[in-house]
């Protein structure tokens, strides 16, 4: 049998229902992975909080926590490698007997088609699941390399390599979790194809299901709302305030949060410090500071935060190393900043990486 006669077993339906499945996959791999900022992604989110993981790393001691995180993930990919493994055995050995398959449809009253066609359509979820397994084996080989960085980095801030190298474990990290995200999808997608074998409408209708599914966890999902939350504001705090607010906020909400980030680039002002704590262990303090800046991205953005004395000197400085166009205000702490003796006061002043230092400070009372 030739490809074309394989070709003139199926119908208009069926190459639309395929085409309709590589589409989806595809392009919401595309939007999720490139969302603007206004309406990011849950994997876009992430990245800013596993660069902000790894800048914690370099003063944490010990790092078993870390260590613990990183194992966590590598045995997440690795079980879905193995079961992708034993899915693809599976479904080569059903390929290679079809004759039980043939009996199933027919049980089942599904329509009656030569070997050939459950062939192809197997071979399409082992497409998927194949796809799948390159991905997670490609994660779990890149969380091994960003564990080696991480053994690399120096447990001390004042170490001219420490963030540095502490950024190349973030992005190495952060490329991994792509990559396992896309081997998940691959597996959504492969358990839609699967419908094929009742017929194209059963195909076309999981593909929409699944691209449904898939939009909602990353742009309508409870834990988007969290991790869009501002550190200073509460889970519990929020679910009251979404309970008592009228329905007609919602949308208004949205809509104004819409039209900030259009105006965004043209009022990006300098970053402004709304609010500082200290906590005191003997002369060393640990600082938190929450700063509100108008980040439109790489291009602008709040780049840190500087501890002054009265008199102007310069006790310690926050490196912020990525934008927060999709977290604003947020609230970040700098510790080991040694304090003079005499003094009652210290002073805050945030910086961009454009207009440099702010103008304002912040005073925090000591005493």
């Amino acid at each position: 049998m030739t490809f074309a006669d394989v070709l003139s077993l199926f119908t208009a339906l069926d190459a639309f229902a395929v085409g309709l499945l590589i589409v989806a996959w595809i392009g919401i791999g595309v939007v999720i992975e490139n969302a603007p900022a206004h309406r990011a992604s849950v994997s876009v989110l992430m990245k800013a909080y596993r660069r902000d993981w790894m800048h914690a790393f370099v003063t944490r001691s010990p790092r078993i926590f870390d260590a613990q995180i990183l194992g966590n993930l590598r045995q997440g990919t690795a079980f879905f490698a193995s079961a992708c493994m034993i899915a693809m055995g599976g479904g080569l050995a059903l390929i290679g007997n079809t004759d039980r398959l043939l009996g199933v449809a027919e049980d089942l009253a599904i329509e009656r088609a030569p070997a050939v066609v459950w062939e192809v359509k197997i071979l399409l979820i082992l497409l998927f699941i194949a796809n799948a397994f390159l991905k997670f084996v490609w994660a779990h080989r890149l969380f091994g390399y960003c564990s080696v960085v991480m053994a690399a980095v120096p447990n001390d801030e004042t170490d001219p390599s420490a963030y540095p190298r502490a950024a190349k474990a973030a992005e190495i990290n952060i490329t991994a979790a792509t990559g396992y995200n896309r081997g998940l999808r691959s597996i959504y997608f492969g358990l839609g194809s699967a419908l094929w074998l009742i017929g194209a409408p059963a195909l076309i209708l999981a593909t929409l299901l699944t691209l449904g599914v898939i939009w909602r966890r990353e742009f309508a999902s409870r834990s988007r709302s969290v991790l869009l939350m501002p550190d200073t504001e509460t889970v519990t705090q929020k679910r009251r305030d979404s309970h008592q607010a009228a329905p007609y906020i919602a949308p208004m909400r949205y809509a104004f949060a819409f039209l900030a980030c259009l105006a965004g680039p043209a009022f990006a002002d300098d970053p402004v410090v709304e609010a500082a704590t200290i906590s005191m262990s003997g002369n060393t303090a640990t600082i938190s500071v929450t700063i509100r800046h108008g980040d439109t991205g790489w291009d602008h953005y709040a780049d840190g935060w500087a501890v002054l004395a009265p008199d102007g000197t310069q006790l310690g400085y926050r490196k912020l190393l990525h934008p927060h166009e999709t977290e604003q205000p947020f609230t970040r702490s700098l510790s080991g900043v040694v304090l003079p003796d005499g003094i009652d006061h210290i002073l805050i002043r945030a910086s961009d990486n454009v207009t440099g230092m702010a103008q304002d400070t912040y005073r925090v009372n000591l005493r």
